[in-house]
C-alpha cells in the first residue's frame, strides 16, 4: 500500500525544479537525497529519485533526477507523490497515522456512532470526521479528552461522549 506525501504544484525555475505541497511531519526523512518516490497519474513516468529539497512556504521545493527543464516539470503539476508505508518509521505508543484512522468504526458505550471517513489537519488539532447514516457528518477532536480508546486490529475507535456531541 502507498501513501501520498505531497502533489507537485507547479515548475520552479527553469531547471525542473518542482514546488511541492508536502503533506507529510517526516519531510526531510520523505524526501532525502537518493529516497525513490513513486509518481502517480503520469503517463510514463513512475518513479522519481531526490537529488535535493528545501523546506519553504509556502511550497518546498524538490529537484529529482528525472526531471531537467521547467517544460517537463510542468508536465507534473498536479501529480501525487507517494511512498510505500511499509517503509514509514513506527511512532510512539498512541500516535497514529492518519490513514490508520480512516475507515475505523467509532463507538461510543458499544453503539456505533460512525465511520471516520477522513482525518482533517485543523491548528487546534486533527479531527475526525465520521459519516453517519442519514445524517450530517460529525467532527471529533482527536485529542484524549474525546477518545477513549484505538483498536487497529478490531477497526474501532472509542468515543467519551460530553454534552452535546451527538
Amino acid at each position: 500500500m502507498n501513501i501520498t506525501i505531497g502533489v507537485i504544484v507547479k515548475p520552479h525555475g527553469v531547471q525542473g525544479a518542482l514546488k511541492v505541497k508536502s503533506d507529510s511531519d517526516f519531510k526531510h526523512d520523505r524526501f532525502q537525497e537518493g529516497a525513490t518516490l513513486t509518481l502517480i497519474g503520469h503517463p510514463t513516468l513512475k518513479s522519481l529519485t531526490v537529488v535535493s529539497f528545501k523546506e519553504a512556504l509556502p511550497l518546498d521545493i524538490l529537484i529529482v533526477k528525472e526531471i531537467t527543464n521547467r517544460d517537463q516539470a510542468e508536465t507534473l503539476r498536479g501529480k501525487e507523490l507517494q511512498i510505500d508505508a511499509n517503509t514509514r518509521q513506527p511512532l510512539e505508543d498512541d500516535a497514529y497515522y492518519f490513514d490508520q484512522l480512516e475507515g475505523l468504526t467509532a463507538l461510543y458505550d458499544g453503539a456505533i456512532i460512525g465511520v471516520v471517513k477522513a482525518v482533517e489537519d485543523y491548528p487546534q488539532g486533527p479531527m475526525l470526521r465520521l459519516e453517519r447514516p442519514a445524517q450530517k457528518s460529525l467532527l471529533i477532536p482527536f485529542l484524549k479528552e474525546f477518545v477513549q480508546d484505538v483498536d487497529l486490529d478490531a477497526k474501532t475507535i472509542t468515543l467519551i461522549a460530553w454534552e452535546g456531541l451527538w
